[in-house]
């Protein structure tokens, strides 16, 4: 039976079947959005000029102010450039509040985008699967955060004080529902979806979790993590108080999990609050190196750029101020024919599980093994005992690299 009379006969067994065979023209994705950031589009697509695909998930987790919301605006950016309309999930009430001013301040398009403005997870669910009915296309789902959501249960339990119930777990299991419905939206709709997570640490593992459950984990196509390390006026001078106010923030961006290129990278990336991101953040470090920049003493020499600098600022300032694209197009297709990868080893032993080998069991033949007398040992008179830790490593941050 050939692939056209399979179809047909499923066809004929049940009306709109939903199996069929693959096209170029309609199963084909070929929207790309891209932020400025040369060093963490390459971790994240394995190109400099690519940061993200539709029809994907990406998830971006950490702390406290690491970036993300500010991340997930200038991918939306783009995509409203392109023709999608961001739709928000405002649970924290930072993109909505003051007239829509985290929007603004990275370009967003405040009237072509649509805010829903909660935490009960029963309303953005509802609002969510009326989105799903009408098959809507072409937009950006961003959530904002994950673990602001919460159950409408707490209302009734703070208004019946003598009828306070435990949750059971009740909320994960809407969350799970909720994001089966949006990526389900966004993988046959021509969508994205940009979740904003947390990371909690576990006492009972000594590990850091996702929060959101498994299937937050399981869902997402790319889950970049992120670290955050203060930028100061002077970074060179030995004293805290002679390196002066903090002027921004470098994140370090490692992929704990990518489908569309190697995972388990680590790339650079520096936002300075009154410059805004920093394109060439990391790309220094990365032709040092791949040998397309040297270094001797505190002389640098790009070759592809004519240019030799003394320190690594005015380098930059060299760089920048050339025409320095010969120099990524140089990196791009050394990106394309080694699939260079920056691995954080430390990482990579902390998130990685036990490899898993297909090799069936090797049967030993049993040996004898000869009767060994053992000497009588003199018991120790101390009272103390030696008991050995079991105590995990918590997993530590990626060190900060110095150029």
């Amino acid at each position: 039976m050939n692939i056209e009379e399979m179809k047909s006969k499923l066809l004929n067994l049940s009306k709109g079947s939903i199996i069929t065979e693959f096209s170029e023209e309609s199963d084909k994705i070929s929207d790309w959005f891209t932020i400025p950031s040369y060093d963490l589009n390459r971790i994240l697509s394995g190109s400099l000029f690519k940061t993200v695909q539709a029809k994907n998930h990406l998830a971006l987790v950490g702390e406290e102010t690491t970036g993300k919301s500010s991340i997930a605006a200038l991918i939306a950016k783009d995509c409203q450039n392109k023709g999608y309309i961001p739709i928000i999930i405002d649970c924290e009430g930072n993109w909505s509040a003051n007239n829509a001013e985290f929007c603004k301040r990275w370009g967003l398009d405040i009237n072509n985008m649509l805010f829903i403005k909660s935490i009960w997870i029963e309303d953005i669910s509802l609002e969510m699967a009326r989105i799903a009915e009408n098959k809507m296309e072409n937009m950006v789902i961003i959530i904002d955060s994950l673990g602001a959501m919460d159950s409408k249960k707490v209302l009734a339990d703070a208004l019946d004080k003598n009828d306070i119930k435990a949750d059971q777990g009740q909320l994960a299991k809407r969350i799970k529902r909720l994001l089966k419905i949006i990526v389900s939206l966004v993988k046959f709709n021509n969508s994205i979806l940009l979740t904003c997570g947390h990371i909690y640490s576990d006492p009972n593992s000594f590990s850091e979790k996702l929060y959101g459950g498994n299937y937050f984990k399981l869902s997402s196509d790319i889950i970049l993590r992120l670290f955050k390390y203060p930028i100061y006026e002077n970074p060179s001078a030995q004293t805290k108080k002679d390196k002066g106010k903090v002027v921004g923030n470098e994140i370090i961006a490692f992929t704990q999990k990518n489908r569309i290129a190697p995972e388990k990278q680590e790339a650079k990336i520096n936002i300075e609050y009154t410059k805004g991101f920093d394109k060439l953040a990391g790309i220094i470090d990365l032709c040092l190196n791949i040998g397309f920049i040297t270094r001797s003493g505190a002389w640098y020499t790009c070759e592809t750029l004519k240019i030799k600098s003394q320190g690594v600022k005015n380098l930059k300032e060299d760089i920048l101020a050339s025409d320095y694209h010969p120099l990524l197009e140089k990196i791009e297709e050394y990106l394309k024919t080694t699939g260079y990868s920056s691995v954080n080893k430390d990482l990579e032993l902390n998130l990685s599980e036990e490899p898993i080998s297909n090799e069936e069991p090797v049967e030993k033949e049993p040996v004898e093994k000869e009767p060994v007398e053992k000497e009588p040992v003199e018991k120790e008179t101390s009272s103390k005992k030696t008991v050995k830790s079991t105590s995990k490593k918590r997993p530590g941050r990626p060190k900060k690299k110095e150029s």
